[in-house]
Protein backbone atom coordinates (compact mmCIF):
# COMPACT_ATOMS: atom_id res chain seq x y z
CA UNK A 1 0.00 0.00 0.00
CA UNK A 2 1.44 3.39 -0.92
CA UNK A 3 2.52 5.80 1.79
CA UNK A 4 0.74 9.18 2.02
CA UNK A 5 3.62 11.07 0.40
CA UNK A 6 4.36 8.52 -2.33
CA UNK A 7 2.85 9.01 -5.80
CA UNK A 8 0.13 6.57 -6.80
CA UNK A 9 -0.83 5.30 -10.21
CA UNK A 10 -4.16 3.80 -11.12
CA UNK A 11 -4.98 0.93 -13.41
CA UNK A 12 -8.48 0.30 -14.67
CA UNK A 13 -10.07 -3.03 -15.56
CA UNK A 14 -12.38 -1.67 -18.24
CA UNK A 15 -14.71 -4.69 -18.20
CA UNK A 16 -15.55 -4.05 -14.53
CA UNK A 17 -15.38 -0.27 -14.96
CA UNK A 18 -17.89 -0.41 -17.82
CA UNK A 19 -20.45 -1.97 -15.47
CA UNK A 20 -19.84 0.82 -12.95
CA UNK A 21 -20.10 3.48 -15.65
CA UNK A 22 -23.35 2.00 -17.00
CA UNK A 23 -24.82 1.90 -13.49
CA UNK A 24 -23.72 5.33 -12.21
CA UNK A 25 -22.73 7.28 -15.30
CA UNK A 26 -19.40 8.65 -16.56
CA UNK A 27 -19.49 11.70 -14.28
CA UNK A 28 -19.77 9.57 -11.14
CA UNK A 29 -16.98 7.32 -12.43
CA UNK A 30 -14.75 10.36 -13.07
CA UNK A 31 -15.43 11.42 -9.49
CA UNK A 32 -14.33 8.01 -8.17
CA UNK A 33 -11.16 8.16 -10.30
CA UNK A 34 -10.36 11.65 -8.97
CA UNK A 35 -10.86 10.53 -5.37
CA UNK A 36 -8.84 7.34 -5.91
CA UNK A 37 -5.93 9.28 -7.41
CA UNK A 38 -5.73 11.63 -4.43
CA UNK A 39 -6.47 9.10 -1.68
CA UNK A 40 -4.03 7.91 0.96
CA UNK A 41 -3.89 4.43 2.47
CA UNK A 42 -6.55 3.87 5.11
CA UNK A 43 -6.92 1.36 7.91
CA UNK A 44 -7.24 -2.06 6.34
CA UNK A 45 -7.08 -1.97 2.57
CA UNK A 46 -9.61 0.75 1.67
CA UNK A 47 -7.98 4.08 0.72
CA UNK A 48 -9.25 7.34 2.22
CA UNK A 49 -9.65 10.53 0.18
CA UNK A 50 -9.95 14.01 1.66
CA UNK A 51 -11.66 16.58 -0.54
CA UNK A 52 -14.31 19.26 -0.56
CA UNK A 53 -17.12 19.23 -3.09
CA UNK A 54 -16.00 22.62 -4.33
CA UNK A 55 -12.44 21.39 -4.90
CA UNK A 56 -13.71 18.27 -6.69
CA UNK A 57 -16.02 20.41 -8.81
CA UNK A 58 -13.13 22.70 -9.77
CA UNK A 59 -10.81 19.80 -10.66
CA UNK A 60 -13.47 18.08 -12.79
CA UNK A 61 -14.94 21.24 -14.32
CA UNK A 62 -18.38 20.55 -12.80
CA UNK A 63 -20.81 22.42 -10.59
CA UNK A 64 -20.70 21.72 -6.85
CA UNK A 65 -24.35 20.61 -6.92
CA UNK A 66 -23.53 18.08 -9.65
CA UNK A 67 -20.65 16.70 -7.57
CA UNK A 68 -22.91 16.57 -4.50
CA UNK A 69 -25.59 14.65 -6.43
CA UNK A 70 -23.10 12.09 -7.75
CA UNK A 71 -21.37 11.71 -4.37
CA UNK A 72 -24.72 10.93 -2.76
CA UNK A 73 -25.43 8.35 -5.47
CA UNK A 74 -22.05 6.68 -4.83
CA UNK A 75 -22.54 6.82 -1.04
CA UNK A 76 -25.99 5.20 -1.34
CA UNK A 77 -24.47 2.43 -3.48
CA UNK A 78 -21.71 1.83 -0.92
CA UNK A 79 -18.78 2.70 -3.20
CA UNK A 80 -17.89 5.73 -1.07
CA UNK A 81 -18.27 5.91 2.69
CA UNK A 82 -18.24 9.34 4.37
CA UNK A 83 -16.04 9.34 7.47
CA UNK A 84 -16.90 12.80 8.79
CA UNK A 85 -20.29 14.47 8.67
CA UNK A 86 -19.14 18.04 8.01
CA UNK A 87 -21.12 20.81 6.40
CA UNK A 88 -22.11 19.97 2.83
CA UNK A 89 -19.31 21.87 1.07
CA UNK A 90 -16.52 21.58 3.66
CA UNK A 91 -13.54 19.27 3.30
CA UNK A 92 -14.60 15.73 4.13
CA UNK A 93 -12.97 12.32 4.20
CA UNK A 94 -14.31 9.40 2.21
CA UNK A 95 -13.33 5.73 2.44
CA UNK A 96 -13.28 4.29 -1.08
CA UNK A 97 -14.49 0.78 -1.81
CA UNK A 98 -12.96 0.30 -5.26
CA UNK A 99 -13.53 -3.42 -5.81
CA UNK A 100 -16.62 -2.99 -7.99
CA UNK A 101 -15.22 -0.01 -9.91
CA UNK A 102 -12.40 -1.80 -11.71
CA UNK A 103 -9.90 0.73 -10.30
CA UNK A 104 -6.70 -0.51 -8.67
CA UNK A 105 -4.18 1.74 -6.95
CA UNK A 106 -0.45 1.02 -7.33
CA UNK A 107 2.65 2.46 -5.76
CA UNK A 108 4.48 4.58 -8.32
CA UNK A 109 8.24 4.37 -8.58
CA UNK A 110 10.60 6.22 -10.85
CA UNK A 111 11.24 3.03 -12.81
CA UNK A 112 7.55 2.29 -13.34
CA UNK A 113 6.82 5.84 -14.59
CA UNK A 114 9.36 5.67 -17.41
CA UNK A 115 7.93 4.44 -20.68
CA UNK A 116 9.32 1.07 -21.62
CA UNK A 117 9.98 0.31 -25.26
CA UNK A 118 8.13 -2.62 -26.73
CA UNK A 119 10.27 -5.60 -27.76
CA UNK A 120 11.58 -5.11 -31.25
CA UNK A 121 11.07 -1.34 -31.25
CA UNK A 122 14.43 -0.34 -29.79
CA UNK A 123 15.90 2.64 -31.59
CA UNK A 124 19.27 2.19 -33.27
CA UNK A 125 22.10 4.15 -31.63
CA UNK A 126 22.75 7.58 -33.05
CA UNK A 127 25.88 7.80 -35.21
CA UNK A 128 28.81 9.32 -33.38
CA UNK A 129 30.82 11.93 -35.22
CA UNK A 130 33.95 13.51 -33.82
Amino acid sequence: MPSPDQPVSLSIDWDRARICIERFGPTAFALVVELAASARPGHGCAPVAKASMRALADRLGLGKDTVNRHLRKLITAGLIEPLHADTPFATSEYRLHLTDTGITRHRSTRASRRPRPSPGTAQPPLPFTA
